[in-house]
């Protein structure tokens, strides 16, 4: 991540994806909102007829607001939680918080760690379902407040919808840099 990415993430408290990124992360509302034109169109060949009693009208509307949704929910997981640590050294207490997860650093810098939650893979990887594709875990410092954020790994294609990790991840963290009773974290990323 360049420094002008870095610090543009600081000061809007949001994370700064690049254009590739950005394509990544919201594939899900992408490919929505294109299901939704070709069914509004019927596979590009009507442009101009509009019947509301029709099927294909009624796929593309749905298709449409979950494009939206989809699109809302993600543009709000890439707002970062801030929180005041209270413990003298947290990068180092998030580095071996990382260490003892296994998750893999792959940039530390002043300002920015990035870390990777890789899923552990098995032989049977075709036949059970692994709903786990991993997450990529932002954490910015800024003096003595900490920004972080967990997000779908947006170095893996698969397409998934799913929240639970990313917040176990950031609680994790939380838990490290200000202990239990301390951090009023209330999981939407705000503090209570």
């Amino acid at each position: 991540m360049e420094e002008n990415r870095i610090l543009d993430s600081i000061r809007k408290e949001k994370l700064q994806l690049d254009y590739f990124e950005k394509f990544i992360y919201f594939k899900v509302s992408l490919l929505c909102f294109f299901i939704s034109i070709i069914s509004f169109t019927q596979g590009f060949q009507s442009f101009s007829n509009f019947k509301s009693n029709e099927v294909t009208t009624k796929v593309s509307l749905i298709f449409l607001v979950l494009s939206m949704v989809s699109f809302v929910v993600k543009l709000l997981r890439l707002k970062l939680i801030r929180v005041e640590f209270t413990i003298p050294n947290a990068t180092e207490s998030i580095l071996n918080l990382a260490k003892e997860r296994n998750w893999e650093i792959e940039l530390k810098k002043e300002k920015l760690i990035i870390l990777n939650k890789i899923p552990i893979k098995g032989y049977d990887d075709y036949i059970t379902y692994n709903r786990n594709e991993g997450e990529k875990i932002y954490v910015f410092f800024n003096g003595k407040q900490v920004l972080l954020r967990s997000i779908d790994n947006i170095d893996n294609f698969a397409f998934k919808i799913q929240n639970g990790e990313n917040s176990a991840n950031e609680k994790a963290i939380l838990n490290r840099i200000k202990p239990a009773g301390n951090s009023h974290y209330n999981g939407f990323g705000h503090l209570a």
